[in-house]
C-alpha cells in the first residue's frame, strides 16, 4: 500500500481527543488544534460548519486546505493530530490568503516550541 502524505481523522473521538487535550491556534481564517498522537504519521481532520456557506462553499474550503496541508506537511515527519476548523472568513479568502495565514499559524507552533518540545518529548 502506497503511504499516503495526509492521512486524515475521521472518527468522532479522535477529533474530542484533539479539542479537548491539543492546543488551540486561532488565526483570521481558522482555528488550529495540535496534538501529539504517538503515531509515526501527521493526521489531519477538517471541520467546517455551516456557518461557512452551502455545501458547495464548505467543500471548496475542504478542498484547498487539504492542499495547503498536503503541501505544509510533504516535508515534515511530524507525530501529530492538526484539526483545521474553517471561520465564515475562509470562505472568502484566496487560495494565497489562505495558504499564509496557515504558514504564519505553523510559523507560530515552532516559534513557541510546541511542535518541536512536543515531538521529542514522543
Amino acid at each position: 500500500m502506497k503511504n499516503k502524505i495526509l492521512q486524515t481523522l475521521t472518527r468522532k473521538g479522535e477529533f474530542r481527543n484533539v479539542f479537548e487535550q491539543g492546543h488551540k491556534f486561532p488565526s483570521k481564517y481558522l482555528v488550529l488544534y495540535v496534538h501529539p498522537n504517538g503515531l509515526e504519521c501527521c493526521r489531519v481532520g477538517f471541520a467546517i460548519s455551516r456557518k461557512v456557506g452551502n455545501a458547495v462553499t464548505r467543500n471548496r474550503v475542504r478542498r484547498r486546505l487539504r492542499e495547503i496541508f498536503r503541501n505544509l506537511l510533504k516535508d515534515e515527519s511530524l507525530c501529530f493530530d492538526i484539526v483545521a476548523v474553517a471561520r465564515s472568513a475562509a470562505r472568502d479568502a484566496d487560495f494565497s490568503d489562505l495558504e499564509r495565514n496557515v504558514f504564519r499559524v505553523f510559523a507560530g507552533l515552532k516559534h513557541e516550541n510546541i511542535i518541536h518540545r512536543d515531538h521529542q518529548a514522543l
